[in-house]
This record gives C-alpha cells, sequence and structure tokens, in this order.
C-alpha cells in the first residue's frame, strides 16, 4: 500500500448549472492531486443532488470513491484504515 495523505476540503458552492458544477469538481481534482490508484472517501446527507451516485460519478474513473451517509462514518473509516 502507498503512502497515506490527508488533503485539505475544498468546498464548492456555486449558483450554476448542475453540469458546470460537475465539470468544475473535475477539473479541481485533476488539476491539485495526483489522484490516480487512490482511494477518495465522500459524505453527504444523500440530499438533492448529493445522491451516492452523484457523488461517486465526479471522480474519474481510474480512482476508487467510497460514499458514506454521514461525517461520522466517513471519518471512522478513515481511521480504521489508517490504523489509528
Amino acid at each position: 500500500m502507498g503512502s497515506l495523505k490527508w488533503c485539505a476540503a475544498m468546498i464548492f458552492s456555486v449558483l450554476e448549472t448542475s453540469k458546470k458544477s460537475e465539470e468544475r469538481v473535475r477539473n479541481y481534482l485533476d488539476l491539485n492531486y495526483e489522484l490516480q490508484g487512490q482511494t477518495v472517501y465522500l459524505a453527504s446527507d444523500a440530499g438533492p443532488g448529493y445522491a451516492p451516485q452523484n457523488l461517486l460519478d465526479l471522480l474519474p474513473g481510474y480512482i476508487h470513491g467510497e460514499y458514506f451517509l454521514d461525517r461520522y462514518h466517513c471519518l471512522r473509516k478513515i481511521k480504521n484504515t489508517l490504523g489509528r
């Protein structure tokens, strides 16, 4: 397994079409992170527009994503993965 690294959270709040917002998120990930072979953990309350598949679809195909319904379970998974 490669080295594990915490990345700063980025919050996107856009008053644009969902397609434009999705494009901005994908571009941000591609330009700022080398994610090939990495796992990205996603969490939301699954409200309108934030369904698990919508969020997982934002990730480029070469990235493994895991979705959690809330922050608590997401952080628990990260802690268990890191062994801390």
